[in-house]
């Protein structure tokens, strides 16, 4: 009769366990966050609740190094190599809050979530939670190159004066009244750097400033800068006196004040 006792008490703790494992709520943090950042920077965590299950309340730290991040802002309270989160709702199944770091020194850094209770909305017990980490390498940042020379610069008309050298910023070009357009050609010496060469298809007559701007990789820039001169055209100052009165002869379409119904015509 005691075995059989034994016996019963045993399988209704087993059931017991069985039945808790089975129907006990449970609900999942993950974490996640570039695996790298240049020391300076700023680095954001995500951190992410589910659970299939309403959840009623909350609360959970992540933990990390204040030796090497810095924390800025996310949670509801943090410094010191914890921030902190606590607060509740009528009823959610899951949610997630971004936390942004500084990286104040290079190493190896872990970001974990720790001391966390998350309490069932419709049973109002605890849930089993899971904690999760996460690497994040703090690096140096990389060697940029401060290059920022033309290795060539060219025109499509006229001629550089002085001529092309890398370390001469200011040139000039001279250019007859019939050249309304110019073509700048420039090569950067770092195929790393890029060169930003403004439009010069109307050209004005006399003095124009072409500004060809070299930028480094580090963001360094050089400015070579072309002053083009258009001369005037021959017409420049003619007149014709017809019936007494003096005309200016207009030789530049673009001063003209056109009238309406005007046809152009030429005259032999």
């Amino acid at each position: 009769m005691k075995k059989i006792l034994s016996l019963f008490i045993a399988l209704v703790l087993i059931c017991t366990l069985f039945s808790t494992s089975v129907f006990a709520a449970s609900a999942s943090f993950s974490l996640s966050a570039s695996g790298s950042v240049i020391v300076g920077n700023q680095v954001k965590v995500t951190v992410k609740l589910s659970s299939s299950e309403n959840i009623g309340s909350w609360r959970f730290s992540v933990s990390y190094d204040p030796a090497i991040l810095e924390y800025v802002s996310g949670g509801d309270s943090g410094g010191g190599g914890a921030v902190s989160f606590a607060d509740s709702s009528d009823g959610t199944k899951g949610f997630s809050k971004t936390i942004t770091f500084r990286a104040k020194k290079i190493g190896n850094v872990s970001v974990s979530v720790g001391s966390a209770q998350v309490v069932s909305f419709d049973t109002a017990s605890n849930m089993t939670v899971n904690a999760p980490s996460r690497k994040i390498s703090v690096v140096a940042a990389p060697d940029l190159s401060g290059e920022n020379h033309l290795s060539d610069l060219s025109v499509s008309a006229g001629t550089l004066n002085p001529a092309f050298a890398a370390d001469t910023t200011a040139y000039t070009v001279d250019l007859p009244y019939e050249t309304t357009a110019l073509s700048v050609f420039a090569t950067t010496k770092d195929t790393k750097a890029s060169v930003a060469v403004p439009p010069s298809d109307a050209l004005v007559v006399g003095e124009n400033k072409i500004e060809v701007v070299v930028t480094a990789e580090d963001g360094s820039k050089r400015t070579y800068t072309i002053t083009v001169n258009r001369a005037e055209s021959e017409l420049a100052g003619t007149t014709v006196d017809l019936d007494g009165t003096t005309y200016s002869v207009a030789y530049d379409p673009a001063t003209l004040t056109v009238p309406e119904n005007y046809t152009p015509a030429t005259a032999e």
